[in-house]
């Protein structure tokens, strides 16, 4: 009962006001990691990251979803170690963000149900949560202007799809500049 109180109390605080820094993802990509290097360590998962960008968005924030991606790769793994791939794409008009695993993947029948509140695929016995790490991760990237999804399966594994259009980038960073 108590994550799950400390579940909704964090996701209530992504509703408070939005103030993005220059933040290299790269580098809170790195912070996650270390946040995280008990559970790598125990899965025996590794991380492989692609070059990240530096952008005016929350860091705070924002380092939800990786945590929140990450931790979902080391939780719902095979009984193999997990390799979750960061990937970058910059677009004409959107900075895309791909993190991919090997883990266990998730049927198409869900692909509407894993971002909504409370949402759980499996029982509590088998896999430990509360339900709302994925709903966390669409507020951030929402707050951030962008869209948040799972790819269509290519095999085993998942991929979770973020974006942030550049016109909302560009609009930050004229904030920025005017603070």
């Amino acid at each position: 009962m108590s994550g799950l109180l400390d579940d909704l109390l964090e996701f209530s605080r992504l509703n408070r006001q939005f103030e993005p820094s220059e933040t290299d993802l790269g580098k809170l990509l790195l912070q996650v990691k270390s946040n995280l290097k008990y559970q790598l360590e125990k899965s025996g998962g590794r991380i492989i990251a692609d070059d990240l960008p530096v952008l005016p968005v929350n860091p705070q924030q924002f380092s939800q979803p990786f945590q929140n991606l990450i931790s979902n790769s080391l939780k719902f793994c095979r009984d193999q170690a997990p390799v979750i791939h960061f990937e970058y794409l910059e677009q004409e008009d959107e900075h895309q963000f791909f993190v991919r695993d090997n883990g266990i993947g998730i049927p198409e029948e869900f692909r509407d149900k894993i971002f909504v509140l409370y949402q759980r695929l499996h029982n509590r016995t088998e896999y430990k949560g509360s339900g709302i790490g994925l709903t966390i991760c669409r507020k951030v990237i929402q707050n951030h202007g962008g869209i948040i999804w799972l790819e269509p399966p290519t095999g085993q594994g998942t991929t979770i799809g973020f974006s942030i259009p550049k016109e909302k980038v560009r609009i930050l960073k004229m904030q920025l500049q005017e603070a």
